[in-house]
């Protein structure tokens, strides 16, 4: 714990989320946002240049932020771009005064990656498979351009959590999307999302992005039309996320292994809730961030 004249540390945020529980309350996320957003400056750390709202599509949220390492170790470099949660209807690239999601990014940056945060357009306006087209036109524009920013655009890697993993997880593994060479990646890296929907169990989120049209649920989850092609995946939950995060990362997991015949890189986030395990990178928690490097490395051969 922390008090008037003691700096939070990453050690007292991190003893403090059990206590908060499980699940997607709007007191939950204010209470872990607050916790974390104590640990985090905004602005780029030193070493890393910020190229904001660099356009990737037509309509406005078709934007993202660069990270970029000023000194990297390696060049040309990887690069992970992220799509941030929200519920389908909601969230952005950069919250909390730019500490959120910059802090993902800022870490990858910092260890010789370029991070990239992404947003896209939202439900209700747009509807499946909008978002995930959304994810599939942020990568086609990094392969284009990520030269001229010291990238490697062979060595691409799509990154989402929550509802931003559910479309991560469209463009990356959806067999319709597997196509005329697509998705053309290195790897992906999927954090509590939901990968299907069930007719007569959606709740009005999931409703606002897949409709009202129960027949077309099954075609358009991830879980049931996992493709040929064999993306690297890192599936990844947290302890104290609600079950249904944890169960949809387990069929994920399970669907991803019959078809190589093999387990994919899996991992549940031990002491973290849904969103603490996002926003402690970069505080000094060494949870996740350590082995989000070493898959990295791994499926770009660093």
């Amino acid at each position: 714990m922390t008090g008037p004249n003691l700096k939070p540390t990453w050690q007292s945020a991190f003893g403090q989320i059990e206590q908060l529980g499980k699940g997607l309350s709007p007191d939950l996320f204010k209470k872990t946002f607050k916790l974390y957003a104590e640990l985090l400056e905004p602005g780029p750390p030193d070493g890393v240049q910020v190229l904001a709202n660099i356009a990737y599509g037509p309509h406005e949220r078709h934007v993202m932020d660069l990270h970029i390492p000023q000194n990297p170790p390696r060049s040309p470099m990887p690069a992970v771009i992220f799509f941030h949660g929200g519920g389908f209807v909601g969230g952005d690239k950069s919250l909390y005064g730019g500490r959120f999601y910059a802090n993902i990014a800022n870490y990858f940056a910092r260890n010789g990656i370029i991070g990239i945060n992404a947003s896209y357009r939202l439900a209700p306006e747009f509807t499946w498979p909008a978002a995930s087209e959304d994810v599939a036109a942020a990568a086609q524009w990094t392969r284009a351009h990520i030269s001229e920013h010291g990238g490697d655009p062979d060595q691409i890697i799509i990154s989402g959590h929550s509802s931003g993993a559910t479309h991560a997880a469209g463009y990356c593994l959806h067999r319709d999307f597997q196509s005329n060479g697509e998705p053309s990646i290195a790897g992906a890296i999927l954090l509590s999302g939901q990968y299907g929907i069930v007719a007569g169990a959606a709740d009005p989120r999931q409703t606002a992005y897949y409709g009202e049209d129960e027949s077309t649920y099954a075609g358009a989850s991830t879980l049931g039309n996992v493709g040929a092609a064999a993306v690297p995946a890192f599936i990844i939950f947290s302890e104290f996320d609600s079950y249904p995060f944890q169960n949809a990362g387990l069929q994920l997991i399970g669907e991803i292994a019959a078809r190589d015949q093999a387990c994919p890189w899996f991992k549940q986030v031990l002491g973290h809730n849904h969103m603490s395990e996002i926003l402690s990178l970069g505080t000094g928690d060494q949870s996740l961030g350590p082995e989000l490097l070493q898959f990295i490395h791994y499926v770009t051969g660093g």
